[in-house]
Formats: structure tokens, sequence, C-alpha cells
């Protein structure tokens, strides 16, 4: 399945269109795709007028995707002008009162060719609104980010090691360890579910033939059998793909959980997906005829989920909220949600694994540089590795019981 964008063309040289926008070069068709690609289904009635989607933001189908708007910028945000027609474009970083976007407009000279798209840092204070979309991230260490890096620890130091496997474009990663000295990695490849695994020959790639939803992000898990197990959503639901030595398989959970933040854990040889549904994180796991979804009723806004298995009947899972990393545990009667008290920054990404240790293990992309965060005798801290990753998004795997980070480069 091909990448397909505001650039791209279908068979007859008609521009793509993304929910009902304007097809072609234009600000709208630019953010509806930069959220088609993620996955993230269309909470709007009607896409073309940009100074309307302050209004689309507080509707009740909006409110049921997590969806909301307020005054204040992050990474990933939509900002939102009003006026005849308005404009839109997406908020890939914010310092101080300035924010830097990505943008398109209309072109309309050429709607087949390269449109005006384009960069700017401009005031923070300039956009009459910014819309939080659950699920939409900045596109820091997307574009042209695509080989896969493997750090590890090589000796006393951390080191970044290229797997020589380009992907082609950025694409959503699972690693997981099965046996042996490597970690398996699958891959969201523009649609396409990829398998890339390493031996003694180096390391290689194939597909699946599993078709996936472009930009669906993904979560792998071992719950020991042949292969391991692959989570994922189309249309909103849940899907597992699984191949117990006969090949790859694709079975639909029949449960809608949205297009938010998902990861799959082990629970006692029981496979368990720890979602983002409209910024509540719900728990999906088998029961006896069909998958049972419940909600914890812990808040977590628009944050990402990392979901770790610790011991006993519950996973862990771990959040950032406000730049501060927070732990979501299950009590005897309701789950919990604790703050560590760590600042990590408010765009970095966790991903938690189990190390042996009592307590989880993280890998964070902060600042650029790889960092790994333990549970000292008092306090959550947190280390440099030194090793710079300029992937925004990366992945923590246990491999013979040592912390691996899979990143795209």
């Amino acid at each position: 399945m091909a990448a397909r964008g505001p650039d791209d063309v279908d068979g007859s040289g008609t521009p793509y269109c993304f929910w009902g926008a304007t097809c072609g070069h234009n600000c709208t068709n630019y953010v509806a795709w930069r959220q088609w690609r993620l996955g993230i289904p269309n909470w709007q009635t009607d896409s073309r007028r940009a100074s309307g989607w302050d209004e689309l933001a507080v509707t009740s189908k909006a409110a049921a995707q997590g969806v909301w708007r307020d005054n204040t910028p992050s990474p990933g945000a939509i900002a939102q002008w009003n006026g005849t027609w308005g404009h839109v474009a997406i908020v890939e970083a914010v310092s101080g009162s300035s924010i830097t976007i990505s943008q398109d407009r209309y072109n309309t000279s050429d709607l087949t060719n390269h449109g005006p798209y384009s960069w700017a840092t401009i005031s923070a204070s300039s956009p009459d609104w910014y819309i939080h979309v659950p699920g939409l991230t900045a596109a820091s260490g997307e574009a042209g980010a695509s080989v896969i890096h493997q750090t590890v620890v090589n000796g006393s130091a951390w080191a970044n090691l290229s797997t020589g496997i380009d992907l082609g474009s950025y694409s959503p990663l699972a690693p997981v360890y099965m046996s042996g000295t490597w970690p398996q990695i699958f891959a969201n490849v523009d649609g396409d579910l990829n398998r890339v695994w390493g031996d003694s020959g180096g390391w290689h790639q194939e597909d699946t033939g599993i078709d996936l939803e472009p930009g669906a992000e993904i979560s792998a898990v071992n719950t020991g059998g042949v292969n391991a197990e692959v989570y994922t959503t189309i249309s909103g639901v849940m899907h597992r793909i699984t191949n117990p030595g006969s090949g790859w398989g694709i079975q639909s959970s029949g449960v809608w959980i949205g297009n938010g933040s998902l990861s799959a854990v082990n629970v006692n040889g029981t496979p368990q997906v720890m979602v983002n549904i409209g910024g509540y994180l719900h728990q999906l796991k088998p029961g006896p005829s069909s998958w049972i979804l419940g909600n914890t009723g812990v808040y977590i806004g628009s944050s990402s989920v990392s979901a770790v298995y610790q011991g006993g009947n519950y996973p862990q899972v771990f959040v950032n909220l406000g730049g501060v990393m927070h732990q979501i545990k299950a009590g005897t009667s309701s789950w919990g949600i604790y703050s560590s008290g760590l600042n990590v920054g408010a765009s970095t990404t966790l991903s938690a694994v189990n190390v042996g240790t009592p307590m989880a293990r993280l890998a964070a992309n902060t600042g650029g540089v790889h960092h790994v965060i333990t549970a000292g005798t008092s306090a959550w801290q947190t280390q440099s590795s030194g090793v710079p990753i300029s992937g925004a998004r990366i992945y923590a795997v246990v491999v013979e019981g040592v912390l691996q980070v899979i990143s795209l480069e």
C-alpha cells in the first residue's frame, strides 16, 4: 500500500482529499492528512473551512474522541485562526512565547504539484485557538527518519547502532523479544505489517502480508507462542495479529477503542491491551467468549501509554502528564495514578520494560538524547546515556535481561 499525502494523485491525476477537505494543497487538507496518516478517525462534520474548526472541536462527536480546545500550545496541537476562511497548522515545537508550525496553503496555480508547504516560527499568541487531538504528534523525528537503529550497552558505554534496515519512510514500530540475541521489530510501513529480525548474518526484513491502516500505532507482545502477537486498530476497532506457525492472520476483536495510544502486555500468559480512549485509560482483555473493555477511570489526557507487567494480576502503566512522569497501578478496589515527581519534558514519550527488578525501567528521548529512568531508594531518577537520538519516538525492549532501545533515525 503506497503512502498518500497532499502531494499525491490517484490514477486519473486527481489529488487526494482527506476528511472531506478540498483536494490538493490547502491548510485543512494538510492537517486532515496528518491525522489520517496516524489512524485518527475523523472527529469533524466539515473539514473545508478552517475558520469553523474551533466550533467543531467542541461538538459531542469531538468530545467522544477526547478532542478539546484551549489557548495553550503544545507539540502536536492544531493551531487555528478565525476569519473569512481561517487557517489551521500543526504545532511542531513550543519555545517560550514562540511556536514553530508546519502548514500548507491553497495552490491556485497547480493542484497536482508541490504547493507552498512551509515551516514558520511565530508568536504563540497569534492563533485564536489550539485544538488538542489524542494521538496527533509533532513531526519532529518523523520526516526523514526511516532507518531502524538499536541503542545498546557496548562494554561500559551506550552505543547507537544502525541495523541497515531502511523502511523508506517514518513508520510506527513495535519491538519484542522472543529468544536469542536480537529482538524482533514489527513496523507499520505505509499500511503493510513488516517483521524485522537479526541473526549472525545481519538484520533481515519481510512483509507479513497483513494490511494495516497507514500510520496506525502497533504494539507487539510475547505470550509464549511460536511468534509474537501484534495489536493495532482498523477503523477504530482493535485487531489481533498472530502466526501460530502456519502463516500470519488477523482477527477483529469486535471492540471499538478508537485510535488513541495503545500498549499490549503479557499478564500471567494472557495478553492485555491498555489504551487511551477519549483521554481515559482503558483495559482490554480476553474473556470467555469475547474481549472485555473496562474503563480504569484514570484521566490521562492525550498521553501516550506504556504498559509493563511487574507481577500480580494487573499491568502497570506509565504516562507523561504535563511533562511529569506518572505511574498508574491497580489497587484493591480501583486504579490509581501517582506522580513520580520526575520532570521529563512535555514532549517526551516514555517506554517501560521489566528488567527483572522490583520496579520497571524506562527509556526516554529527552532533548534528543537517550535517557534511562530508574527507581532510586526514595525517588525516581533519570540518567543520560550520552547517546544522541534524532528520532522523537523510542521503544524499549529487554533482550536477555538487558535494556535496549529501538528508534528510527
